[in-house]
């Protein structure tokens, strides 16, 4: 259910109502006081809802954009470098595994 904005231009006052029905209401009960005051109900969207939906189209095109860049002939040549070097840094091998954490921090970046 949508809340609805009550405007009172003369008075320069605008109220949120809970819903559009109590706003006609309220409309209705000042118009019977004093006819010459002009009034209006306009629908007031859920903020809530539109902070979510924006938030969920933010991490779709995050994903979107991860899908893009791991599906890059470039960024899968990378990540089989990377991937080699893990192989050999997870053995347990006493090497200095550094050279991977570098190219780890390059195939996400973009880096080459």
């Amino acid at each position: 259910m949508f809340k609805a904005l009550l405007i009172i231009t003369s008075l320069g006052i605008n109220t949120e109502m809970p819903d559009m029905d109590s706003c006609l209401k309220a409309r209705t009960a000042i118009m019977k006081q004093d006819a010459t005051i002009k009034t209006l109900c306009v629908p007031k969207g859920d903020e809530t809802a539109n902070v979510k939906t924006m938030i969920q189209e933010f991490f779709k095109n995050i994903v979107r954009l991860q899908e893009i860049k791991e599906n890059s002939p470039k960024f899968k040549s990378c990540m089989a470098e990377l991937l080699d070097m893990k192989e050999i840094c997870s053995t347990g091998a006493t090497i200095n595994c550094q050279p991977y954490y570098d190219q780890r921090s390059k195939c996400l970046s973009g880096e080459k």
